[in-house]
């Protein structure tokens, strides 16, 4: 196993196309900002060809309420029928009622895309973090902050917090909401 190179900046990285791969490049980046989050997520979901899982407390609009993320998810979701976009969101209240166009593409797609509601127990759990193809990972100690880090080849942190997400899945559950459609 080779060592991973020493963590960096967002704002090191010289340009990602080409230079960061999913799977290959072990680099652990530090994210600042919602300028780094919003950039390195476009990059990894873009490149995500099995599966997304994200973990959060309210569908942070400022990152997952934009175009190149809902065309990321439904390229990933179109792409096989194994293909997953799971998502778990303390807060549904919210994001129902403000209108996020990732509800909207889960409703259109929802043998591929799903949104569940952890049960109140797993509260407590403030990060927020998003993997990809259960390789590479974003991670948020607390989710209200934009201060993170990521990794794009790092599977034994990715498979931590992969292992958090399927333990808190497995006892979560659908909003009714989610599921109605608006007319």
């Amino acid at each position: 196993m080779t060592e991973p190179e020493p963590r960096i900046t967002f704002d090191e990285i010289d340009e990602l196309e080409g230079n960061y791969l999913l799977g290959e490049t072990q680099q652990e980046i530090m994210l600042e900002n919602s300028a780094d989050h919003i950039a390195i997520t476009d990059h990894m979901i873009a490149q995500a060809s099995r599966s997304i899982r994200i973990f959060t407390r309210n569908l942070d609009p400022v990152i997952y309420d934009r175009e190149s993320i809902l065309d990321a998810c439904k390229r990933l979701a179109l792409r096989s029928r194994y293909s997953r976009v799971e998502i778990l969101a303390f807060d549904t209240q919210s994001i129902i009622h403000k209108g996020h166009r990732l509800v909207e593409l889960a409703r259109t797609l929802s043998s591929s895309i799903e949104i569940r509601r952890p049960e109140k127990q797993y509260e407590k759990h403030l990060h927020a973090f998003i993997t990809f193809d259960e390789t590479a990972y974003i991670y948020r100690t607390y989710a209200d902050r934009y201060d993170g880090i990521a990794n794009y080849n790092d599977p034994r942190e990715t498979r931590e917090h992969e292992k958090l997400f399927k333990q808190i899945w497995a006892r979560s559950h659908v909003d009714a909401e989610f599921r109605s459609m608006r007319i």
